[in-house]
């Protein structure tokens, strides 16, 4: 049964505007294993990689899915496969898109891999089916959805009964909010990496502080409308995390924050309430230093508990700005 990491955190010291204090509000940080399980252990997506998840007995796994050409979801994480993958006389760099192979085509790939000091040879590529047979009562899914429709994710969540198990992400709202109409009980992030900057000429630069803020006030509106849980972005701050905390959005690190061999202790500090990881033994590591009263949850223990569970100070604020909403 599913394990979680769950680490005592102090609160902020920032004021809210629902009369709470503002900063870490939840006493648990959820730990979640990139493309599978981190990218330290085995390749991206692979069933490897996602058994050692298993028995580093995380949280959840983030997994990337998309569509073959006859409607099955594999893992993947780039739009394309190399075409020597499917075709052995194609010619070196040429590449072929997922969405034209067919499942038959993908199962019949193999390929190889260096990771964590290691050459992993005869890899294949993971079935959304296989996934969660393996993971199914072990570890939760956050499911990146590589342009997959929300109605073909809804099939595969209502097959496999996920609904509590599992957490979506997109960039889009409207996409997340009709899986929020369509199944209430799924968990829903929103991503936005350009949050709080632009663009100018071709160099991202960073609004003024104030402007980020007032940004990440009209986005937070915005989220609570759609029924979303949490948001992804970058550029984190102690700030930008409190603000996200008063209107009830928790907030998760990029990847990019949490590479091999980067020190998390900053984004640990800020009150992050989800932790995606390429390096969940590094990250843990630092937990424990930052957290030392880190205890075990109970088994069974779901994303849906995690995230929305009563008793904690982030369920009450939602449940008063509902309140007020209605």
């Amino acid at each position: 049964m599913l394990s979680v990491c769950l680490v005592a955190a102090a609160a902020l010291a920032a004021g809210g505007e629902m009369g709470e204090p503002a900063g870490y509000l939840r006493d648990t940080c959820i730990i979640s294993g990139h493309r599978g399980g981190g990218r330290v252990h085995a390749p991206d997506n692979s069933m490897p990689n996602i058994r050692s998840a298993i028995e580093q007995r995380l949280t959840a796994i983030e997994v990337d899915l998309r569509l073959t050409s006859d409607g099955v979801l594999i893992l993947w994480h780039d739009a394309s496969f190399p075409r020597k993958l499917v075709d052995p006389a194609a010619a070196e760099g040429e590449k072929i898109g997922t969405h034209r192979l067919t499942a038959e085509q993908v199962r019949r790939i193999r390929y190889a891999a260096t990771v964590g000091g290691k050459v992993w040879r005869d890899v294949r590529v993971v079935f959304a089916d296989e996934l969660v047979r393996a993971t199914k009562g072990k570890v939760n899914l956050h499911l990146d959805v590589k342009g997959v429709p929300a109605a073909r994710v809804l099939e595969f969540i209502r097959k496999h009964g996920l609904q509590r198990e599992s957490m979506v992400m997109s960039g889009s709202l409207d996409y997340l909010a009709a899986i929020r109409a369509a199944e209430p009980d799924v968990c829903l992030e929103y991503t936005d990496n350009t949050l709080g900057r632009r663009q100018v000429d071709g160099q991202w630069q960073w609004y003024p502080v104030e402007k980020q803020h007032a940004l990440y006030h009209a986005l937070m509106k915005k989220l609570v409308t759609a029924g979303v849980d949490a948001l992804c972005t970058k550029g984190l701050t102690r700030e930008k995390v409190a603000i996200c905390h008063r209107y009830g959005i928790l907030v998760r690190t990029s990847a990019s924050h949490l590479k091999p061999g980067r020190a998390p202790d900053a984004f640990l500090r800020m009150g992050v309430d989800y932790a995606l990881t390429d390096d969940p033994l590094l990250l843990r590591s630092a937990l424990a230093t930052l957290r030392p009263h880190a205890r075990q949850s109970r088994p069974g223990q779901t994303l849906h508990e995690l995230i929305r569970g009563e008793g904690h100070a982030l369920d009450r604020r939602r449940k008063a700005r509902d309140g007020q909403r209605q």
